[in-house]
């Protein structure tokens, strides 16, 4: 029986066929901030996408999925115009 991937591993699949070297360095902050969230030391020059941690790169794939989520939203589904200027990193 062939394992079924579900939609967030389709969208990682396809995403990393199209991650370029300056979104690759956004997802790799990013992975550092959701590492911290999770008690983890901050790694800011580690490369997340290729570590061989399984942790370090399930963390990828979340902000993966993350910048995904946020870059490829339509103005028309609801955004709150004022959101960009609440957020602060």
């Amino acid at each position: 029986m062939s394992r079924k991937f579900n939609d967030a591993e389709k969208i990682v699949r396809e995403e990393l066929k199209k991650l370029g070297p300056f979104t690759a360095m956004k997802v790799n902050r990013l992975a550092d901030l959701m590492y911290q969230l999770h008690g983890y030391t901050s790694q800011p020059d580690l490369d997340y996408l290729q570590s061989k941690h399984p942790q370090e790169q399930l963390i990828f794939q979340f902000a993966l999925l993350a910048n995904w989520f946020f870059e490829d939203r339509d103005d028309s589904e609801g955004k709150d115009d004022d959101a960009d200027s609440k957020i602060k990193i």
